[in-house]
């Protein structure tokens, strides 16, 4: 029977952001939602407005949570959507399974912390197909900028500027790994080695690997936003991040700090006749070994 009715409001409900209660088809254990708004289509449930913020995307889809008003308040909802108006069918059937699932589920429960095992199993149901980038790199810029909050040194997160971290006398460019062994970095283009604005530039070279105790994002926001910085800067950072990369947790073993200057191998304008990038060179990427290469060594923990 829901079924039945999720597949007539995806095909042939008006697409003008509409909340249609599904009480009638489900149990009261969850409030149930059929939702249809700007080309996406789905399902979603409600939760408190005090419960855990989700934004996971998948290759069709995205489930997400928002605040939307109806009855005269806010109310946080719990979307699981798509776009792809070729699988309607097969999408009222994950949707019809996902209103089961929390049905049966005391909702409260689901959500006690914020690891949310739940989570997994349905990234698992929706193919594991994310768009995420690595959390591994996210982790360690943060890590670094903490670091140097807590050094004193007034930092700050560039969303816009050619380097990761910067301040009035230096910027930092953070590289990480997760191998055990290599000390290669990928540098992204001709003006990631070079200084600008007359600042001095430092890179951060972090090793992690994946572990039980440690470091996720989620936590080194928070404690980022005790010691005062900007808690929208740092929503914007993650706010296109899969919510389980969020809680992804590494321990740090290892951080060195090289100063880029003429000693450090790089590829600048430098490099070539009469100091030019030559003509029609548009971007230039390189692989630099940190081996043999003078370092600090610094402990993030």
């Amino acid at each position: 029977m829901l079924l039945e009715e999720l597949i007539r409001i995806f095909k042939y409900m008006n697409d003008d952001d509409r909340y249609i209660d599904l009480k009638d088809f489900v149990n009261n254990n969850c409030k149930p939602f059929a939702v249809k708004y700007n080309g996406w289509f789905g399902v979603a449930i409600e939760l408190n407005l005090d419960d855990l913020d989700f934004y996971e995307e998948f290759e069709n889809g995205k489930l997400l949570t928002q605040i939307k008003n109806y009855e005269g308040s806010n109310h946080k909802i719990l979307e699981l959507v798509s776009n792809d108006e070729a699988t309607v069918e097969q999408f009222a059937i994950l949707c019809n399974d996902f209103l089961n699932f929390f049905n049966d589920n005391k909702v409260d429960d689901l959500f006690e912390n914020s690891k949310c095992k739940w989570l997994e199993k349905w990234k698992d149901i929706l193919g594991n197909t994310n768009k995420n980038e690595s959390p591994y790199s996210l982790l360690a810029e943060l890590l670094v900028l903490k670091y140097l909050l807590k050094e004193g040194k007034n930092v700050f997160l560039s969303n816009q500027g050619t380097h990761d971290i910067e301040s009035e006398k230096i910027n930092y460019e953070v590289k990480s790994t997760i191998e055990r062994y290599s000390n290669e970095v990928h540098i992204n283009s001709q003006y990631q080695m070079v200084p600008n604005n007359g600042k001095e530039l430092k890179l951060v070279f972090v090793r992690l690997e994946r572990s039980q105790s440690g470091y996720c994002i989620r936590d080194v926001i928070n404690s980022l936003i005790g010691l005062g910085y900007d808690k929208k800067q740092l929503d914007k950072k993650i706010e296109n991040f899969p919510t389980s990369s969020l809680n992804e947790i590494y321990k740090v073993l290892e951080t060195k700090i090289f100063t880029i200057n003429d000693n450090f191998p790089r590829i600048t304008a430098n490099s070539f006749k009469d100091n030019k990038i030559p003509v029609g060179i548009k971007k230039i990427e390189y692989i630099v070994d940190l081996t043999d290469i003078e370092n600090e060594k610094i402990d993030l923990n």
